[in-house]
């Protein structure tokens, strides 16, 4: 009698609970279509402005005739790199 009534819970319980493969994204599709709008020219202007803040700490570092410390030339080969 209380292994039915157990049964009889568990199958409630059930019918409460959502279906395995059901997600709550609503408008999940949206949401990506604009991470794909935004993210790649994003990405190329980090890089772009990476390219350019190198080349001047490369400019700054090499162009004046002097000699370098150690820690210029550590800091050059980084912005080279």
């Amino acid at each position: 009698m209380a292994s039915r009534s157990l049964q009889e819970s568990l199958l409630l319980n059930r019918s409460r609970l959502s279906a395995p493969n059901a997600t709550s994204c609503d408008g999940a599709r949206e949401a990506w279509a604009l991470l794909y709008a935004v993210l790649p020219p994003f990405v190329v202007t980090v890089c772009v402005c990476s390219l350019l803040g190198n080349l001047f700490v490369l400019s700054v570092f090499l162009l004046p005739r002097r000699r370098l410390s150690v820690a210029e030339i550590y800091l050059a080969n980084l912005a080279a790199s």
